[in-house]
């Protein structure tokens, strides 16, 4: 189920299908992450995690995201984070609705994932990278 952002009529956002229209499942979130790789089964309370980039198309989408996290891939799947984080980044960066600049998201990096050297530096030069 792919899920769009949309106003309710007392301008409370809530998420509906793209597909079949369905809104009944009302999500209160106060911090949207960013997921390149794997996205995380469990999430914190009040946080909610969108894949940013998807691997079998090779496609990028931007969201007003809080924080960015990368992830190893899914099991069995390789990920080429030098074109993830690049087409992420240009997605991001041609969104101008976004209520934060992007040298103010915070980055991680999760289960010790070993990135190229390239991908450290784009996510240091245009992200809050507070990972090692």
């Amino acid at each position: 189920m792919v899920e769009e952002p949309r106003q309710h009529e007392d301008f409370a956002d809530y998420f509906v299908c793209r597909y079949c229209g369905d809104h009944t499942k009302f999500v209160t979130a106060q911090r949207l992450t960013g997921v390149i790789g794997a996205v995380p089964s469990a999430t914190a309370p009040g946080e909610l995690s969108i894949s940013l980039f998807d691997s079998a198309s090779r496609q990028a989408r931007s969201a007003d995201i809080d924080r960015l996290d990368l992830y190893p891939p899914s099991l069995g799947q390789t990920l080429d984070y030098d074109y993830a984080v690049n087409s992420v980044l240009n997605a991001l960066s041609e969104d101008h609705h976004r209520s934060r600049p992007l040298k103010k998201i915070p980055v991680r990096i999760h289960d010790q994932l070993s990135l190229p050297e390239n991908t450290r530096r784009m996510l240091a030069d245009r992200f809050n990278l507070t990972t090692p």
